[in-house]
């Protein structure tokens, strides 16, 4: 499984201005240099349209946020390592934004633990309460939690009882696995991104280029 989203930009694929200065400079050093002065510049936007994100998208069951663009942007990042004079590569180390970017996803338990026991489950935990929501690995918030099968006998609900035990509270539903929606937003709209970047090779070359300082 793929832990990472790689961003990568190639020449004529970054924008028509990024694409015009590369073919405009001389050397091999010169076009990588420019595409490592381009990548550093798609980090920058990256992070500041998923922590955009963030600001514009208030939990929408009203439940406490858990700033999840916000935790995309700080897992974005450069890499100098990927980088050629054909193209560069900013990589997100998270597997939550592959999910949107290639969704819909769909994710199974294999792996997961239980918030009651802290052991291997067969199941997810999805919250119904926002007394829960985001506790979980950190934490159980709930004592008394016990286990209801579902009636279809697929997955279930963690429970507790009334004060008075008859009724019920549920906490979270259980199920084996999820599908994950793609998001068209995930990733900044390419003529926006590509506008960006052209400005940066543009003011590369005047630096740089024919005529320009080195």
């Amino acid at each position: 499984m793929s832990f990472t989203v790689n961003v990568t930009l190639a020449r004529d694929e970054a924008s028509r201005d990024v694409a015009i200065v590369h073919d405009l400079l001389a050397s091999p050093e010169q076009r990588t240099a420019l595409m490592k002065v381009v990548g550093l510049r798609a980090e920058q936007e990256l992070k500041s349209w998923f922590i955009r994100r963030d600001a514009e998208n208030p939990n929408k069951m009203g439940w406490p946020r858990q700033h999840f663009w916000s935790r995309i942007a700080k897992r974005t990042a450069f890499d100098p390592s990927k980088t050629t004079e054909h193209s560069t590569t900013v990589v997100v180390s998270d597997p939550a934004l592959a999910a949107k970017v290639n969704g819909p996803t769909t994710i199974h338990a294999t792996g997961a633990v239980s918030p009651v026991t802290g052991k291997p489950t067969q199941n997810l935990a999805i919250p119904m309460q926002g007394a829960v929501y985001g506790a979980w690995p950190r934490g159980n918030p709930v004592p008394g939690l016990f286990f209801i099968r579902s009636k279809t006998g697929v997955g279930g609900f963690l429970v507790t009882r009334d004060a008075d035990g008859k009724g019920l509270n549920f906490f979270y539903r259980l199920v084996p696995e999820v599908t994950v929606p793609k998001d068209p937003q995930a990733l900044p709209p390419m003529a926006e991104l590509g506008a960006a970047l052209g400005a940066t090779a543009q003011a590369y070359f005047r630096r740089h280029g024919t005529g320009g300082n080195s």
